[in-house]
């Protein structure tokens, strides 16, 4: 299918071959595991494409979301994506336009592509978009391949949006979705389209103002059909809406004049069937209903749409005599469509990959051979916080920040979070569990050498719980012998921390002694974004809040003795607002201690070297 469609022929042919091009569409290769990776890690997946794209981006947004994921259709360049966000382009040939939205995107956000044009096939697209899409791949984009690689020499797609739809399908199913894909029942219903003793809708409807109508959910999917009117016969595109809408506004406006109201349906519900029996009813008779009829159901009743639709626009264009090689304005569209030709790739991507225990083994292995690979190793505790948060809050927050770090770090894992550590200094209150020093150490030092086994580049430790830094700074030797030969980073900087934490709810207008050192105002914030359900916001209260440095005086041998309530702080003004500039703080600190031990340990590589 790689071959121009600048002729009437060519159009036609292509419309007969797409069978084949969905059946090669479906054994084109997706890179599952990364597209896996990303999906754990991300906070939201964001699907774009311009023009005939689009349609595709909508549809995998609509499976994404009816399988629970927080997916979002928007405009290519119309949604500002955050740290930890998944942007999807769809881009049958990689457009200026969106090279130079994609070259914009921050380091900290996942890229996938999904595009015709490949680095190594030297038909599917110009050198320079080639090369651009490379160094793109290099810098950790993941491209998704798709149909249609020179569909340039006229506006009207044929092969690009019908197979862009199957891999739409794939896509949602490697992004988290749970859909079989009935490929043998699409390719059925597509030959049965094309298919001339097939009904149809005639050309003659596009003599007439057109309005389109979908049915449930389908009705996001239609603005390929809505494009391909405006781009095959040089006619304005037709309003799409669904039945309901019909009543509420474009009834009214189109009343007075001869009107076609086209109907894409499916097997549908009676309440569907319902409301288009009434949709006839209400329509005068200088107006018309044509049905196009799909025999499957969404979201493959748009493989049915998209045939039959492009049946009539082909042969309607026939009639009119619409130049397939030529059209109005045609080459004076550069100022837009040109604006990214020279756009730089976007910058290697900050992604670090999802928890270890949500991998196969093998695919563990792989990562371990092909990549070098940071293991981050998270520690909480099972300890009181007052009466007004929950025994595990230092576990959700160091869960929390692992999470956050894995994103920030390239190539790195994060273990479960370790939930017990060494709190002794809590064992008057009621639910709090300590772990002996020697039984921790050995519990640490066996997770530390059966990860070395296996060849990590590095193992961080870092620790959202007071008590455990101690001991970990008094059995460094230990654990670093464990974790041999991989590198050890024991990331125990409390006083770094606090100071950023305390700063960050200065400028919000916290003290420090609200702010607190446990319980207060930073972890019930914290808390009240991460797990609002579990705090008893009814029961914060005031604490100790008299902080004389150092903690260790105030807290051992026993908080209780000094603090009967458990709180060194004041919850009382906590508010979850402020909790992702706590964490992100405490990560960028984390992040420091990583690049600075980095630094390091590459220097000495030099100098042995």
């Amino acid at each position: 299918m790689n071959k121009p469609l600048a002729d009437p022929a060519g159009l036609a042919t292509a419309l007969a071959e797409l069978p084949g091009a969905l059946r090669e569409a479906a054994a084109l290769s997706m890179p599952v595991a990364d597209l896996r990776s990303l999906a754990l890690v991300s906070r939201r997946i964001l699907c774009s494409g311009l023009g005939s794209s689009s349609a595709h981006a909508r549809l995998l947004a609509a499976q994404l979301m009816s399988a629970g994921v927080a997916a979002y259709a928007c405009p290519l360049g119309g949604e500002a994506p955050g740290p930890g966000d998944t942007v999807v382009v769809f881009s049958q040939g990689l457009s200026a336009s969106v090279r130079r939205v994609i070259g914009a995107l921050s380091p900290e956000v996942g890229i996938v592509l999904v595009t015709s044009v490949d680095p190594d096939d030297p038909e599917s697209g110009s050198p320079n978009r080639r090369d651009w899409l490379a160094a793109a791949e290099d810098n950790g984009l993941c491209r998704v391949p798709m149909m249609g690689a020179m569909e340039y020499g006229s506006l009207v797609r044929i092969t690009g949006p019908v197979t862009g739809y199957l891999t739409a399908l794939r896509l949602a199913n490697a992004l988290g979705a749970s859909f079989s894909i009935p490929l043998d029942e699409i390719l059925a219903e597509v030959v049965a389209c094309l298919d001339p003793k097939r009904e149809g809708p005639g050309g003659e409807i596009f003599d007439q103002e057109l309005s389109l109508l979908g049915t449930g959910i389908h009705d996001a999917c239609l603005g390929n059909l809505a494009l391909k009117v405006q781009e095959g016969l040089l006619q304005p595109a037709p309003p799409i809406l669904s039945v309901d809408e019909v009543a509420h506004g474009p009834f009214q406006e189109a009343y007075p004049r001869p009107r076609q109201w086209v109907v894409f349906t499916q097997p549908t519900s009676g309440q569907e069937l319902e409301g288009l029996r009434r949709l006839r009813e209400m329509i005068p008779t200088y107006q018309s209903v044509c049905e196009v009829h799909s025999g499957l159901d969404f979201p493959c009743s748009i493989f049915s749409h998209e045939v039959l639709w492009t049946r009539a626009v082909l042969a309607h264009r026939k009639v009119r005599g619409v130049s397939t090689d030529t059209w109005p304005g045609q080459g004076e569209d550069g100022p837009l469509y040109d604006w990214g030709e020279t756009a730089a790739p976007p910058a290697p991507r900050q992604l670090g990959l999802p928890g270890l225990d949500r991998w196969a083994s093998p695919e563990v292995a792989r990562r371990l051979a092909d990549h070098p690979t940071t293991i981050i190793l998270p520690l909480g505790s099972t300890e009181q916080h007052g009466a007004h948060l929950p025994l595990g809050t230092d576990t959700r927050i160091a869960e929390a920040l692992g999470e956050r770090l894995c994103r920030r770090l390239p190539g790195s894992f994060c273990l479960p979070t370790v939930p017990f550590g060494i709190a002794s200094e809590h064992l008057s209150f009621a639910g709090t569990i300590s772990i002996g020093e020697e039984n921790f150490i050995r519990f640490l030092a066996d997770i530390l050498s059966s990860l070395a086994v296996h060849a990590p580049a590095e193992i961080m430790i870092f620790s959202a719980h007071g008590g455990n830094e101690a001991f970990l700074v008094r059995n460094r030797e230990r654990l670093e012998g464990a974790a041999a030969p991989a590198r050890l980073l024991l990331a125990s900087i409390p006083e770094q921390v606090s100071q950023r934490l305390v700063s960050l709810a200065d400028q919000s207008g916290i003290s420090e002694s609200e702010a607190g050192w446990h319980a207060g105002e930073l972890e019930t914030s914290m808390m009240l974004e991460l797990d609002a359900a579990s705090v008893r916001t009814d029961q914060m209260a005031p604490g100790h809040l008299d902080l004389v440095p150092p903690a260790e005086k105030l807290f051992y041998p026993n908080l209780a003795d000094r603090v009967p309530s458990g709180v060194v702080g004041d919850p009382r003004r906590a508010a979850g607002i402020r909790a992702e500039s706590y964490l992100s703080g405490w990560v960028e600190e984390l992040l420091k201690f990583y690049r600075s031990r980095a630094s390091v340990h590459h220097t000495k590589g030099t100098k042995n070297a």
